[in-house]
């Protein structure tokens, strides 16, 4: 397969695949369907296929990171939508 095919399959399976928590951290699923299963299949990817690249940078949270932003100290962190709202907080105080 060309890396053109399999970046669009991939991209494919990132837009429509379902997010699922797993102990790991954030995993794409493809609850049942049969498309995603195929597509899964032909990336070799488990279902779910963990996302490491996607896990929440704030201390051992394990949610999906969902939105970025700078920090006073850690630099620009990506962070669930829980500890953004912390984050801001903090920067609001400061």
């Amino acid at each position: 397969m060309g890396d053109r095919v399999k970046n669009a399959l991939e991209d494919m399976c990132f837009q429509f695949a379902y997010t699922v928590e797993t102990a790991e951290g954030p995993a794409l699923g493809t609850g049942g369907l049969s498309a995603l299963e195929e597509a899964f299949d032909v990336l070799g990817w488990d279902d779910p296929h963990f996302i490491p690249e996607q896990v929440c940078q704030w201390g051992h949270c394990l949610k999906r990171a969902t939105c970025g932003t700078p920090t006073k100290d850690k630099g620009y962190l990506r962070v669930c939508g829980q500890h953004y709202e912390l984050l801001s907080q903090l920067s609001e105080k400061t």
